[in-house]
C-alpha cells in the first residue's frame, strides 16, 4: 500500500478532529498566519493562514522536473526582457487595448532610453498543475511564470514544511515524514536580496518594499524582511506605499533615489501588479521615479511585463523559445511543460479561437493580463465575456488556455537563482 493510500485510509478511519486542532495551534506558534477581514490593517488579531492538514502526494519525477527546468525558465525570462524589439513586438497588439499594460511599456521605454544597462532582480515562481488522462501517465504542465510579488516564500515554504512534518510524525506516518523534501526558498530569497543590496554598493543605503494600504499577507513580508535582517543586521528594510513614495520621495542630482532622505539601494515590489494600486497619477509617478533611479528594481519592469500571459502564449508558438534559448535539452524542458495557448488578435486566427472556446467553453480559461489572482474566467463567464469583447480590438488584451480539467494537484517552484541584467546572484 502506498503512502497516499494510508494516508486516506486513516481520514477514513480515524477521527481527525484533535488532529486539526493540533495543527492549527502549531500553524499559530510557528508564525503560518494572516490578518483577519475584519482587521486588515492590525495584527493585534491574526488567524492561520489556508493549509491542507497533510502534504499533497507529488510524483517524485514531475517534483523533479520541476526543479530541474526553473534555472532554464529563468534565463528565458531574463533574455526576453533584454530584447527590446521582441518586447515591442509582443505587446503591440495589447497596449492599444490594455490600458494597465500600456502604462508600464511606457514606463518601460522611458527607462530603456534613461538607464539601458540598470542592473535588476528578479523572483521568479513557477506555478504547475499535473495532468493525467486515462492512457497517460500524469505530466507537468505550467500554469503561469510569476515575475512580481511571488508571494509565501515566507510562511508556505520551510515553516510549511516543517507543519506537515509535525501532522505526519502525529498521526503515525514517521516513514512518510522522513520523504518530504526540505523547502530553503526563504533563506535562498532573503540571501538574494541580501547579495543585491551588497552589488548597489552602499551600506548606508535601506532596503524598501513597495506594499499596499492593506496587507492581510502582511507576515509573509515580514518573514522575509526579518530574515534579511538575521543575514545582515546592518540593512534597514523601510515599507512604503506608491502613493507614500510619489510624495516623500525623489531622485537627487546623481539619479539616487531618495524617500525621506535615505538613499534607496533595493525596491521589492509586493504592490504595483493590479491596476487598483495606481488610483491617481502619483503613483504612476512613483513607479516610474522608481525604475530610472539607481536603486536596483525587483522587478524592474521588464520583468513584470514579459510575465504577461501574452507572453506565455507567444513562447509556446514554434520557434520562439528558441530565439533565446540554444540548447536543445533546455528548450527541450522548457517546452515540455508548455500547455495549449491561443491569442485573440483581430483577424481569422482569432476568430477561428473564439469560435473554438465558444464551441467547447468547459475546455478553457479566459486570461487577462494580470496578476494577483481572481481574473480568471471560465464556462459561462468566459463566454459572456466572449460574446461582449469578440468583434473588437478589446478581446486582444486575453489570451485562451487550454483547461486540464483532470489536473490532480498543483506545484509552484521558486527559482534557485536571481538573474540580473550585469551578473547572476
Amino acid at each position: 500500500m502506498d503512502a497516499a493510500t494510508e494516508l486516506s485510509k486513516f481520514l477514513e478511519q480515524r477521527s481527525v478532529g484533535q488532529l486539526v486542532l493540533d495543527a492549527v495551534d502549531y500553524a499559530i506558534c510557528n508564525g503560518i498566519v494572516m490578518r483577519t477581514r475584519s482587521k486588515p490593517t492590525s495584527s493585534d488579531v491574526v488567524q492561520h493562514a489556508p493549509f491542507t492538514l497533510l502534504p499533497s502526494p507529488v510524483p517524485k519525477n514531475l517534483y523533479e522536473q520541476a526543479i530541474s527546468v526553473q534555472k532554464d525558465f529563468n534565463f528565458l525570462m531574463h533574455a526576453i526582457s533584454q530584447d527590446p524589439e521582441f518586447m515591442k513586438s509582443a505587446f503591440s497588439t495589447i497596449i492599444h487595448s490594455d490600458d494597465f499594460t500600456r502604462r508600464l511599456f511606457e514606463i518601460y521605454e522611458t527607462a530603456l532610453l534613461e538607464k539601458p544597462k540598470k542592473t535588476a532582480m528578479a523572483i521568479i515562481r513557477s506555478d504547475y498543475m499535473f495532468n493525467k488522462t486515462d492512457e497517460s501517465e500524469p505530466s507537468l504542465k505550467q500554469i503561469e511564470v510569476n515575475m512580481i510579488a511571488s508571494s509565501f516564500g515566507g510562511i508556505g515554504t520551510e515553516k510549511t514544511r516543517s507543519l506537515h512534518d509535525y501532522t505526519l510524525r502525529h498521526a503515525g506516518f514517521e516513514d512518510v515524514a522522513t520523504s518530504l523534501p526540505q523547502n530553503k526558498a526563504l533563506q535562498n530569497l532573503a540571501q538574494s536580496i541580501v547579495n543585491a543590496w551588497d552589488l548597489y554598493g552602499d551600506n548606508s543605503a535601506v532596503i524598501v518594499f513597495v506594499i499596499t494600504d492593506i496587507e492581510n499577507n502582511i507576515f509573509d513580508q515580514r518573514a522575509l524582511e526579518f530574515r534579511i535582517c538575521e543575514i545582515q543586521p546592518d540593512i534597514v528594510v523601510k515599507r512604503y506605499t506608491l502613493t507614500q513614495i510619489s510624495e516623500l520621495g525623489d531622485h537627487d542630482d546623481d539619479g539616487n533615489m531618495v524617500i525621506n532622505d535615505q538613499k534607496v539601494g533595493f525596491v521589492y515590489y509586493r504592490a504595483g501588479y493590479s491596476p487598483d494600486h495606481y488610483p491617481s497619477e502619483k503613483e504612476w509617478d512613483a513607479r516610474l521615479l522608481l525604475e530610472t533611479s539607481t536603486a536596483i528594481n525587483c522587478p524592474c519592469v521588464a520583468h513584470q511585463l514579459v510575465g504577461a500571459k501574452k507572453m506565455q502564449q507567444i513562447l509556446s508558438q514554434p520557434n520562439m523559445v528558441e530565439r533565446f534559448i540554444k540548447d536543445r535539452n533546455s528548450v527541450k524542458r522548457i517546452r515540455d511543460t508548455f500547455v495549449g495557448f491561443y491569442g485573440l488578435e483581430m483577424g481569422s486566427t482569432g476568430d477561428e479561437s473564439i469560435q473554438k472556446v465558444l464551441q467547447h467553453p468547459e475546455n478553457y480559461v479566459l486570461k487577462p493580463q494580470l496578476e494577483g489572482g481572481g481574473n480568471n474566467l471560465y464556462n459561462d463567464e468566459m463566454v459572456a465575456k466572449l460574446k461582449e469583447v469578440g468583434e473588437d480590438d478589446r478581446r486582444c488584451s486575453y489570451i485562451v488556455m487550454e483547461k486540464y480539467v483532470r489536473c490532480q494537484c498543483s506545484l509552484s517552484s521558486y527559482g534557485p537563482k536571481q538573474a540580473t541584467t550585469n551578473q547572476l546572484l
